[in-house]
C-alpha cells in the first residue's frame, strides 16, 4: 500500500483518477468510517455492560497481538508492568505495517489465517482498562523505520464522538512519525491508566496470567518469555529445554523472581499437525512422574486460553490453532448443527482424545494418573453439544479399560477389574473409614485403590455415572458390604472373609458407626447384618438388647430349647447399635423360660435344664418363680409341681440319717429326686426353700387347735356346749404327707401290714427321737375359759383317731393291743423296741397298754390267753404297791428265760 496522506483522509491515495472517482471514493471512505464508528461504540458499550464476562480477556487480546507480530525464525519478548495506576504492556515484535496502525485506529484486523489476533474487536476488549491508551512503536515504511506515539481515546459517547477522536487520533499519530536508526529492546508499548475498577481487573488479570504461563510458553514457540513486575514483585518466566520421552515432548519452564531461587515448571505434551495436548507434571525417582493439577485453568486453547472452558471436563489442556472459536472467545463450535466450523472442530477434539490415549499409555510412567480422570457430565453452554460431548467421554473411558490406572497396593489393575469405596454424600472421612474397612476383607483388600487415593477414584466414578455408565458392580458401597455380611451368615464365616489379622466384632462395630453416620440405619431392618448372641446374623427386626441377663439363665433356655441367645445382639457390639434396639430383660427370659419349664417332658437335656434352672432360681433368691414349678420326684418320671399349699419333702439324701430307710413309706411323688442333689448338695440351701420344701419328714407349724383335735390332743372330754379354741395358735409337730387322701401314709399302711409295721419302726426310731412336742404337754389358753393340756403334735392325735391298722384286705382299725399286736408279732425287732421307754410311753399316749400288747402277742388261743391273765393278776395283786420290784422280777427273766 502507497503511504496515506496525513490528515482526515487516510486512505485516499495521492494519484486518484479523477476528480469523479475521488468524490467516490470519499463517499465509501466516509461510509466505511461512519460505521466503524458505529462499531466501535456499539461494542464498547456492550463489553462495559458485559465487564463481568469480557474482564478477563484483556491480557490475552494483548498477547495474541504480540504474538501474531513475532517476525521470521524470531521470538517474542513481553514485558507487562503494572506501576501504581497505570499499565504498561510492551512487546519486541517486528515493526508495524502502516495498515497495521491504522486498523489499530480504525478498528479492524490485517489478520491472516495464522494469526491468532490483530487489532480486531479482540483489542477493543482492552479497553475495559482506560479508554485512553499511550500507544508507542516502530513503523517500518521499505527500510525505514520510524517511531510514532499518540493517544487511542475511545471516550466519546456517541458514535460522532468515536468518530472524531479516531481523526484526531489519526492525525496526532501522523504528526508523531520520526525516523528512527536502531531497533530499540522493545517495539511497542501499551500504556492504560486505570480507575478502581480497571485496576482490580488488571490485579485479577496479571493473577491469572501468572497461573497460566507455563502453558502459554509451550505452546507457543514463538513466545521465548515474559516478565511480569508490580509494585511488589518482579517475576520471569522463559522456556528453556525441550526434550522427548517415549512418544512425549517434556518441556521446561523457568520462573525466576527477585531474591528467590528458581522454579521450575514442566509440562509433558502430546501432538500430530493439528492438535496438541498437555499436562502439567513434576519429575519424581525412577523416571516417572506426578501429574500436577492446576485449579481452574482453561481446557481450551488457540495458543492462548479460551475463558469458559475451565470447566469443561476432559483429562488435559488441548490446543489447536485450528479450532474455530465463538466470538466471545468463551469457546468453540460444538454444537449440535453441521457447518464446517462444528465439524471441524468436533473432529480436532476426537484427535485430542487419541492423543490422550497415547499420553497415559504407559501408566508405570504416572504416579497420579487417576487425577486426570474427573470427566462427569458436562456443564450446559450455548456453544456446546451436550449429548455429543458425552458420549465422547463415554468412548474415552471405554479406551481407558485397557489401561492399568488403578494403583492398588499389590499392583496397577485395570479400572474393570478394580473395586472402588464408594459413600453417599461424599466425604473423605467417611470414605477413608469405609476404605479401612473394605481393606479388612479378603476379596476387596488387593483390588481396591491405595488409601491415599481412595477418596479421589471415588469422585471419579460418582462423575463416570453421570455420562451414563452403570459402574454400580464396582463400586463398594455400605449396602455391599452388608451384602457381604449377610451373606456370611455367621461371625465364623465372615472371619474367615476377613485378613488374619482382623477382628471380626471390630469390622462389625466399625461397619454399624459408618452405616449409623451415613444414615442407613434402616439397613439394620432390612438385612440381616446383626450377630446374636449364637453368632449368627439376623435383621434388627428380631433382635433385642441384652440387659445384663445371666449367661448360665441363657445356658438354661438353651437346653429346654429356647433359643434366647437367638433373641439377643451380640454383646460385643458397640453402644451405638444397642441402643437402637428394644430391651430384653432377665425377668422377661425368666418368664419365657418358666413357661416352657412348666411343660415337663422326660429327657436328659430337659431334667439337666430343669435342675440348672430350679438350683439358679435358688442361688438367685428368685423364690416367687417356685410356684407351681414341676419338679422330678422319686415316683419314677413322675413330675410334681411345687406349692406352698403342699409341701414336698427333700430329696432323702437331706434327711436324718435314721429317717432316710423309711422314705418309702411316704408319698414318693412328693419327694425330690436325688437327681437334684448333683446340683444343691448342701442343706442349708434347701433350707431356703421352706416355703416350697420339707427338709426333714417331722415339720412344725403353728395353727390354732379346736374340736376333736383338742380333745385329742388333751385326753379331756370337753364339755360340749361351749366353743373350744385355743385363743393363741399353737406349734405342733407334724409327720409329712400323714393323711394326704389315697396316697399319704395312713392310707397307705392301712393296706399293708409291711408298710404299718415299717411305719412302726419310722415312729420308733425316729419320731419319738426327734419330736419333742409329743412327750410334753403344754397348757394352752381356750375358748372357753380354761386351760387344757395338750400334747402339741397333731400326728399324735391322728394316730388316735384314724384307723390305720390293717387287720386284713381293706379292713383297718384304731390303734389298740390286739390290733397292734397283729401286726407286730410278725417282727421280733419292733416287739423289742416296744419295750423301750420313748416306745412305750408312745403306746401309752396312744392308750394302749404293753402288758395288753404284749399278752395279746403272746396269746395263741384263748386258753393260753386265759392263763396268761391270771398270772398276770397274781403279779399285779402281789406287786401293786411296789412296781419296781415287779420290774426287777421281769427283767430276771428276761435275762434267763429257763
Amino acid at each position: 500500500m502507497s503511504e496515506t496522506i496525513k490528515g482526515n483522509k487516510p486512505w485516499v491515495a495521492r494519484d486518484a483518477p479523477g476528480e469523479k472517482e475521488g468524490k467516490e471514493e470519499e463517499i465509501k471512505l466516509q461510509a466505511l468510517i461512519d460505521n466503524t464508528a458505529q462499531g466501535i461504540f456499539n461494542y464498547l458499550k456492550e463489553i462495559e455492560n458485559k465487564r463481568e464476562i469480557y474482564k478477563e480477556r484483556w491480557i490475552w487480546e494483548l498477547l495474541q497481538n504480540a504474538l501474531d507480530s513475532a517476525p521470521e525464525g524470531g521470538n517474542i519478548k513481553i514485558k507487562i508492568i503494572k506501576n501504581d495506576n497505570k499499565l504498561i504492556f510492551n512487546h519486541n515484535g517486528r515493526p508495524f505495517k502502516p495498515e497495521e496502525v491504522a486498523h489499530l485506529i480504525y478498528h479492524g484486523s490485517t489478520k491472516k489465517e495464522q494469526d491468532v489476533g490483530k487489532f480486531g474487536t479482540g483489542f477493543l476488549v482492552t479497553h475495559l482498562l482506560s479508554k485512553e491508551v499511550n500507544v508507542k512503536g516502530i513503523r517500518r515504511d521499505g527500510e525505514e523505520l520510524k517511531k510514532f506515539e499518540f493517544k487511542l481515546d475511545r471516550n466519546g459517547t456517541s458514535s460522532d464522538d468515536i468518530k472524531e477522536l479516531m481523526e484526531k487520533t489519526w492525525t496526532e499519530y501522523q504528526n508523531s512519525l520520526e525516523p528512527l536508526d536502531n531497533l530499540p529492546e522493545y517495539t511497542a508499548q501499551f500504556e492504560y491508566s486505570l480507575d478502581e475498577t480497571s485496576l482490580n481487573t488488571v490485579v485479577e488479570g496479571i493473577d491469572r496470567l501468572i497461573k497460566i504461563v507455563p502453558y502459554i510458553l509451550v505452546f507457543n514457540d514463538k513466545l521465548s518469555s515474559i516478565k511480569i513486575s508490580d509494585e511488589t514483585r518482579e517475576l520471569k518466566f522463559e522456556l528453556i529445554e525441550e526434550t522427548s520421552e517415549s512418544g512425549c515432548i517434556i518441556k521446561r519452564v523457568k520462573e525466576e523472581s527477585d531474591g528467590s531461587s528458581p522454579i521450575f515448571h514442566e509440562l509433558c505434551m502430546v501432538k500430530d499437525n493439528d492438535v496438541e495436548i498437555a499436562i502439567k507434571i513434576r519429575r519424581k525417582e525412577c523416571n516417572s512422574y506426578e501429574i500436577e493439577l492446576g485449579e481452574d485453568i482453561p481446557k481450551i486453547f488457540i495458543a492462548f486460553p479460551l475463558f469458559g472452558t475451565h470447566d469443561l471436563p476432559f483429562p488435559v489442556v488441548v490446543n489447536s490453532k485450528k479450532f474455530e472459536p465463538t466470538e466471545r472467545r468463551d469457546g468453540i463450535f460444538l454444537g449440535k448443527g453441521k457447518t464446517e466450523d462444528i465439524i471441524k472442530n468436533k473432529e480436532l477434539f476426537e484427535k485430542a482424545t487419541d492423543l490422550f490415549i497415547k499420553l497415559i499409555s504407559d501408566s508405570n510412567r504416572w504416579e497420579n494418573v487417576h487425577a486426570l480422570l474427573s470427566l462427569q457430565k458436562p456443564p450446559n453452554k450455548d456453544w456446546l453439544d451436550q449429548e455429543w460431548y458425552t458420549q465422547l467421554l463415554r468412548e474415552l473411558i471405554d479406551k481407558i479399560r485397557d489401561i492399568r490406572i488403578v494403583k492398588t497396593e499389590s499392583g496397577c489393575l485395570h479400572y474393570t477389574d478394580a473395586y472402588f469405596p464408594a459413600i453417599d454424600p461424599l466425604e473423605e472421612e467417611k470414605l477413608e473409614k469405609l476404605w479401612e474397612l473394605c481393606y479388612k476383607f479378603t476379596v476387596y483388600k488387593d483390588r481396591i485403590p491405595t488409601k491415599d487415593v481412595a477418596f479421589e477414584w471415588a469422585g471419579i466414578i460418582e462423575g463416570w455415572k453421570t455420562l451414563g455408565l452403570d459402574l454400580s458392580d464396582r463400586q463398594i458401597t455400605i449396602e455391599k458390604v452388608a451384602a457381604e455380611v449377610e451373606s456370611s451368615g455367621s461371625l465364623q464365616n465372615l472371619k474367615n472373609k476377613l485378613s488374619s489379622d482382623a477382628n471380626e466384632l471390630e469390622i462389625l462395630n466399625e461397619f454399624y458407626k459408618l452405616l449409623i453416620e451415613g444414615g442407613k440405619v434402616a439397613l439394620l431392618d432390612q438385612k440381616n447384618i446383626l450377630p446374636d448372641q449364637n453368632g449368627n446374623f439376623k435383621k434388627k427386626l428380631y433382635l433385642f438388647r441384652d440387659e445384663k441377663i445371666d449367661e448360665t439363665l441363657k445356658n438354661i433356655s438353651s437346653e429346654l430349647g429356647i433359643d434366647v441367645r437367638g433373641q439377643l445382639l451380640h454383646l460385643g457390639i458397640s453402644n451405638d447399635v444397642q441402643n437402637l434396639l428394644n430391651s430384653k430383660t432377665q425377668d422377661e427370659v425368666l418368664t419365657q423360660v418358666i413357661n416352657k419349664v412348666k411343660q415337663p417332658f422326660l429327657s436328659d437335656r430337659y431334667l439337666q435344664a430343669n435342675i440348672e434352672l430350679f438350683n439358679w432360681l435358688l442361688e438367685n433368691g428368685k423364690f416367687e418363680y417356685l410356684e407351681g414349678y414341676p419338679i422330678l420326684s422319686c415316683k419314677e418320671k413322675i413330675f410334681t409341681q411345687l406349692s406352698k399349699k403342699e409341701r414336698v419333702l427333700a430329696p432323702t439324701e437331706i434327711w436324718d440319717e435314721k429317717a432316710r430307710m423309711y422314705a418309702d413309706i411316704f408319698p414318693q411323688d412328693l419327694i425330690f429326686s436325688s437327681d437334684y442333689l448333683k446340683k444343691i448338695s448342701q442343706k442349708d440351701k434347701w433350707d431356703k426353700l421352706k416355703d416350697f420344701i420339707l427338709t426333714e419328714p417331722i415339720y412344725y407349724e403353728a395353727e390354732k387347735i379346736g374340736g376333736e383335735e383338742l380333745a385329742l390332743l388333751s385326753g379331756e372330754i370337753l364339755e360340749e356346749d361351749k366353743e373350744h379354741e385355743t385363743i393363741d395358735p399353737v406349734e405342733l409337730s407334724k409327720i409329712a404327707f400323714l393323711e394326704v387322701r389315697d396316697k399319704g401314709i395312713v392310707d397307705t399302711i392301712r393296706k399293708s401290714k409291711d408298710k404299718a409295721r415299717k411305719f412302726l419302726g419310722f415312729l420308733f426310731d425316729y419320731v419319738v427321737e426327734n419330736d419333742n412336742h409329743w412327750s410334753n404337754s403344754v397348757e394352752v389358753k381356750c375358748k372357753c375359759g380354761s386351760q387344757h393340756k395338750i400334747y402339741a403334735s397333731s400326728w399324735l392325735g391322728t394316730l388316735k383317731d384314724r384307723a390305720w391298722v390293717p387287720l386284713r384286705r381293706d379292713k383297718s382299725e384304731k390303734p389298740n393291743s390286739q390290733t397292734l399286736a397283729s401286726i407286730i408279732k410278725a417282727e421280733k425287732s419292733l416287739l423289742e423296741k416296744c419295750k423301750q421307754d420313748k416306745p412305750l410311753l408312745l403306746l401309752n399316749r396312744l392308750n394302749i397298754s404293753i402288758s395288753e400288747l404284749m399278752m395279746e402277742v403272746a396269746a395263741e388261743d384263748e386258753n393260753i390267753r386265759v392263763e396268761l391273765d391270771k398270772a398276770m393278776g397274781a403279779l399285779f395283786s402281789i406287786f401293786m404297791t411296789n412296781p419296781s420290784r415287779l420290774n426287777q422280777i421281769a427283767q430276771l427273766a428276761q435275762s434267763d428265760p429257763k
